[in-house]
């Protein structure tokens, strides 16, 4: 072979290892590269998950609106199926059990079956809330919040227990269970170093860590779907204003 023909052959090899260099460097991404397209494709999952979650609650809420408007216009008002009575009375239960946790959960069985239950969107939010007029709560068709307040304007009057029962037409045990809730509600606030509660002010609120438990959230959902269902309730200023507090505890809590 002449010197030029090995020059060539030399040549062309290095030729050869130079495409095949070449090859490789391109066909093989750098780390940054893998890295930056898997980010972007994690951030579009969330996207695409977050506004999949927007959608479903908006579809939800709106099913909710027209259960209320049904209900809102009919003259006779469904009963209880007895399947949500079931669920209501083991919530109920579980309250006096304070099982917190589990009356939510049997409140929210109830609802399912029967969605348009006002009492039962009532006292789960009570019982979310977690606070302790939840810890004492019976449900809103016992003695409610509204109703605890006018007892305890009425035993300030110096009415008897009788009396006020028949005024405000509820029970006897009733009158008593607000009576036990002020003392209850007086004792928080003695441990968390407030002052007694006044003359018909609502019951101090639990501590701090209490609040950072509860969730004010679907309480504020919860108390809003009953006011949907029952827009000119008795008690439905001091269910609005449930709703008001709870709103700045949760932002507290965040």
């Amino acid at each position: 072979m002449t010197q030029i023909n090995r020059w060539f052959v030399r040549a062309a090899s290095v030729s050869a290892v130079l495409v095949l260099c070449s090859c490789a460097s391109t066909s093989t991404p750098d780390n940054s590269s893998i890295q930056n397209k898997s980010a972007s494709q994690g951030q579009e999952a969330r996207v695409a998950a977050d506004d999949a979650a927007i959608k479903s609650a908006e579809d939800e809420e709106a099913g909710f609106e027209e259960v209320a408007r049904n209900y809102r216009a009919s003259a006779v008002k469904p009963q209880l199926p007895e399947a949500a009575h079931r669920f209501a009375v083991q919530a109920e239960d579980a309250i006096n059990a304070k099982d917190f946790n589990g009356a939510s959960d049997l409140y929210r069985q109830a609802l399912e079956v029967a969605p348009w239950w006002p009492e039962g969107h009532y006292n789960r939010a009570i019982v979310l809330s977690e606070t302790p007029v939840a810890a004492s709560a019976r449900p809103a068709y016992g003695a409610n919040e509204a109703d605890c307040h006018a007892v305890m304007n009425e035993l300030n009057s110096g009415k008897q227990t009788e009396d006020i029962a028949t005024d405000l037409n509820i029970s006897r045990a009733s009158v008593r269970h607000c009576r036990a809730q002020a003392r209850a509600a007086r004792s928080v606030a003695r441990a968390a170093g407030e002052s007694p509660m006044e003359s018909g002010k609502e019951p101090s609120v639990a501590p701090s860590s209490a609040m950072a438990t509860a969730d004010f959230k679907g309480a504020i959902l919860e108390m809003k779907r009953y006011l949907l269902l029952v827009p000119n309730a008795p008690n439905a200023r001091a269910a609005q204003d449930m709703i008001y507090k709870w709103e700045r505890r949760a932002s507290a809590a965040n």
